[in-house]
């Protein structure tokens, strides 16, 4: 989300904000902060060590519905500095 964030800021259109200010509005979706991540994190970190120690399967919920995981790079996000994102592009940020 973060990166997300960031690449919609640097890809400013201002016109667009002029007549729309909402669209520098930093995204704050339900499912990041509508939880108690303490308790979440409490119920969830003997499975995260398990899994960073032995591979064990973890699978975090606290992900926009629907999300699927993609492994990226930082050379490939750095691939995405100065370009207008595609449609599509943004996985998290417009989830709610």
């Amino acid at each position: 989300m973060g990166f997300e964030t960031r690449h919609i800021w640097h890809q400013t259109d201002w016109d667009a904000v002029a007549k729309n200010p909402e669209i520098l509005k930093f995204p704050q979706p339900a499912w990041l902060n509508g939880i108690d991540a303490e308790d979440y994190a409490l119920r969830n970190v003997d499975a995260v060590v398990a899994h960073l120690e032995t591979g064990a399967p973890f699978t975090s919920t606290n992900v926009p519905e629907g999300y699927v995981h993609e492994d990226w790079t930082i050379d490939q996000m750095l691939s995405f500095e100065g370009k207008k994102a595609a449609a599509g592009f943004y996985k998290v940020a417009s989830k709610s």
